[in-house]
């Protein structure tokens, strides 16, 4: 993915994933069951996920995967 337009407006593929980490779909209220945990950029064609924090990332692909244990710090949520 090179481009993606969304209400006329034309986004680059990080722009996109980016706006996933804005409100409203980015979210903190635990608190009411509305959180938003982990955002994925999975592209079949290569084979490949990419799960996204705010802070941190894992890139995964299928011919490289290697096991990991990643511990998220969520102080800022509302719970």
């Amino acid at each position: 993915m090179n481009s993606v337009v969304i209400n006329g407006d034309s986004l680059t593929a990080d722009q996109f994933i980016g706006s996933f980490f804005q409100k409203p779909l980015f979210n903190l209220n635990f608190k009411s069951h509305f959180g938003t945990l982990y955002t994925a950029v999975i592209r079949p064609e290569q084979l490949s996920i990419n799960l996204l924090w705010k802070e941190n990332s894992i890139f995964q692909t299928f011919d490289n995967f290697k096991e990991s244990v990643t511990h998220i710090n969520i102080k800022d949520a509302e719970l």
